[in-house]
């Protein structure tokens, strides 16, 4: 599900106690108009801190396309993609080029090599490559002597792709 233990407990316990506060509201002896208009209140409060203050909460599963303003010099949101490329990424580059967005690709070596002509798009278009490596195998507790010969072979062959500059290496996972 994404979200670490802490958060899913906070979510239980927010969860649990607004059971709690409307079970002890409707066992109240007070007259059921207040109930009800305190229990819409309540609705309201807990949704608006919902969809500002839990990551990605959307009862309806969709993709918050507005974000907050107080971000770095305004609203900002980074696109990267993860393991290509592939026949499927030129689909996404179009989506892209549509709406005059740039993204970091995180490449693995052996589908660049068999697609050089996405990865001459990538370029072509503005966007951040960066280079997993040839796996996922992770490096992050590795010593740079054990690490370099996984990535360094990798951007030795940029070159074959076509990029005038090597590009950087995301060294948790290759």
């Amino acid at each position: 599900m994404g979200a670490k233990a802490r958060i899913w407990c906070n979510r239980c316990a927010g969860a649990l106690a607004v059971l709690v506060g409307l079970a002890a509201l409707w066992t109240a002896p007070v007259p059921v108009g207040f109930k009800v208009s305190l229990t819409l209140v309540a609705a309201i409060v807990a949704g608006e801190i919902a969809f500002r203050h839990l990551p990605a909460f959307d009862p309806l599963g969709r993709i918050a396309w507005r974000l907050p303003g107080r971000l770095a010099g305004g609203k900002t949101c980074a696109i990267t993609f993860d393991d290509g490329p592939s026949p499927a990424t030129a689909q996404v580059l179009d989506v892209l080029a549509q709406h005059h967005v740039r993204a970091t690709f995180f490449v693995l070596a052996a589908n660049a090599s068999r697609h050089p002509e996405v990865v001459k798009r990538l370029v072509g278009e503005g966007h951040t490559i960066a280079v997993h490596g040839n796996s996922h195998r992770k490096l992050h507790q590795a010593s740079e002597a054990k690490s370099k010969p996984r990535y360094e072979p990798p951007r030795r062959r940029c070159k074959d792709w076509a990029l005038s500059q090597r590009p950087s290496i995301d060294p948790r996972t290759g």
